[in-house]
């Protein structure tokens, strides 16, 4: 398969770095990412919050270690239950310990005077909240209107934070995500009932379609390293492929490689690709080659230098990359110089 050096080989794999996925497959891909950028735009756009109200915050609140598992939407029940019996809301100024005689909690380390104000939420004798607060300033729950959970963090042992919006705001949140749940439907031309399973149906497809790109992939990477391999020179009984590559990311790249040195027994493979304007190399040899002095850590080196990148790695393998893919060819032409060098020819 291997013959002896000559210029004209370096140039017949040059040809190689124009060889692409087949068009139809390209096709498939391009419009695939298309259309997900196009339903993520479109449910950004659509959903953005639109009021001015500031949000009130729920700031602190805390549970039991044995409730720290439950859900947001539990927890917000349970606070609309609050805000729907419309539980008088309490302020009362007291001594510091007359506000710990009564059970008042005091959370995050923060430090009072002689009087603290104390929020009292529900039935004075059996309250629903009783806090240290210098900022609630409703007369009953109800005048929350509707809550909703923002964020749940834990600050403490058995003590959680939780983030929440009332009020204008709240309805402004609940009108966000209509608006976001209805481009999500919209996008995926189906109803809110249908939503999920459109989804899923969606992600199977997807994976579906991933299996046949990376199995069309592996049969492309195969034709271009069965190409490749025939365009190789020998040097000092060594087979040597030095040559440009159609690869769509560094991973492509390496198979390619792979597949091309797993051809001979004794051989050295330096392949670069271009990307988006930049360079991808790699370099690998068989133990054969090691033993004759071949390190592609080196090798990479040099060719990555001559782009104006680096990199390097392992003996038997090893990526760089490069800035300038206007320099290519000087790049391989490094490889090739350092892999005689290498091999004493």
């Amino acid at each position: 398969m291997a013959k002896e050096e000559n210029n004209a080989s370096m140039g017949s794999a040059a040809g190689q770095a124009n060889q692409k996925l087949p068009e139809n497959l390209q096709k498939i891909k391009d419009d695939f990412i298309g259309k997900v950028e196009e339903i993520v735009e479109k449910i950004e756009s659509e959903a953005e919050v639109k009021a001015e109200a500031k949000p009130a915050y729920v700031t602190k609140y805390t549970v039991k270690k044995s409730e720290e598992t439950i859900g947001f939407q539990f927890k917000e029940l349970s606070y609309r239950e609050v805000v729907f019996e419309d539980m008088p809301v309490v302020t009362r100024v007291m001594k510091l310990d007359e506000a710990r005689k009564l059970g008042a909690m005091a959370l995050f380390g923060e430090k009072y005077g002689d009087e603290v104000r104390v929020v009292t939420v529900g039935d004075q004798n059996n309250p629903y909240s009783r806090e240290f607060c210098g900022g609630t300033h409703l007369t009953h729950t109800s005048q929350a209107c509707q809550i909703r959970i923002l964020s749940e963090t834990g600050v403490a042992s058995g003590i959680r934070r939780i983030e929440a919006v009332t009020g204008s705001t709240a309805f402004a949140l609940a009108k966000s995500e209509r608006a976001t749940l209805d481009a999500a439907c919209a996008s995926l031309k189906t109803t809110q009932d249908q939503l999920i399973r459109r989804i899923r149906a969606t992600m199977a497809e997807v994976k579906t379609l991933e299996k046949e790109l990376s199995l069309l992939q592996e049969l492309n990477s195969a034709g271009l390293a069965e190409d490749l391999a025939k365009n190789a020179v020998v040097i000092n009984g060594i087979s040597v492929v030095v040559a440009p590559a159609a690869a769509e990311d560094a991973d492509a790249l390496r198979a390619t490689a792979d597949q091309v040195r797993d051809r001979f027994e004794d051989s050295v493979v330096v392949l670069a690709a271009e990307k988006d304007g930049k360079l991808l190399f790699v370099a690998m040899a068989t133990p054969s080659a090691l033993a004759k002095g071949i390190h592609s850590g080196n090798i990479v080196r040099e060719v990555a230098k001559a782009a104006g990148g680096g990199g390097g790695g392992r003996a038997d393998m090893a990526q760089a990359g490069g800035k300038d893919a206007a320099k290519i060819s000087e790049a391989l032409a490094a490889g090739m110089s350092t892999i005689k060098a290498q091999l004493g020819a």
